[in-house]
């Protein structure tokens, strides 16, 4: 404790300091730290935002497209039953052919195959309806199969009949020249002899 030799001033800083009262703890603690958001975060917020909104992009992207597929298919499985429908019908040949654009849908084509099968008399029609893009574009295609009678064994099977039908007519024709025929020059009966009554 520092002596004054002025005891009035060592009276009046003795009074200061009890006027002054203890010092408070809290005044001597740093700052409580202030809560916020600092640039970090909010760059991290923005990156995660962004990279939601990509995925729900895709995933909105995609759920078209696949939309957008199921209709095409549709479509092009009514295309294809309205060709076997036809080709059934007789309205088309049942002739190997390729890429016909339809006259309605210049959009979609089909093709015509026809192959062999293990029963005699059926063949295999494949009937194929591809979108007209190109490869690159994956264009969509459906193939119906279906057995129908062979075309070419039908065709021979009715000359077969008809050349049966006309050989049984020009037989019964004949039978029936050949009966007339007899008819007409049929034998007479002889005359009886000893005509008149002639006496002695």
């Amino acid at each position: 404790m520092r002596l004054f030799r002025n005891r009035g001033r060592s009276v009046r800083l003795r009074a200061n300091r009890e006027s002054s009262g203890p010092t408070s703890p809290q005044l001597l603690s740093p700052l409580p730290p202030r809560h916020g958001i600092t640039l970090l975060e909010v760059l991290l917020s923005l990156a995660i935002l962004a990279g939601s909104l990509a995925i729900l992009g895709e995933v909105v992207r995609i759920g078209m497209r696949s939309a957008t597929e199921a209709e095409e298919g549709t479509k092009a499985q009514l295309l294809c039953e309205s060709v076997v429908s036809s080709v059934v019908a007789g309205e088309l040949e049942p002739s190997p052919v390729s890429n016909i654009e339809f006259e309605e849908d210049p959009n979609w084509v089909y093709s015509i195959n026809l192959e062999p099968t293990t029963d005699i008399g059926l063949l295999a029609l494949h009937v194929t309806v591809t979108q007209n893009l190109p490869e690159k574009k994956r264009p969509i295609s459906v193939t119906f199969v279906r057995w129908i009678p062979d075309p070419g064994l039908e065709f021979m099977t009715k000359l077969q009949q008809q050349a049966d039908e006309s050989q049984q007519d020009a037989s019964s024709t004949g039978e029936e020249e050949a009966d007339s025929s007899d008819d007409s020059t049929g034998l007479q009966p002889p005359d009886m002899p000893g005509g008149g009554g002639g006496g002695r």
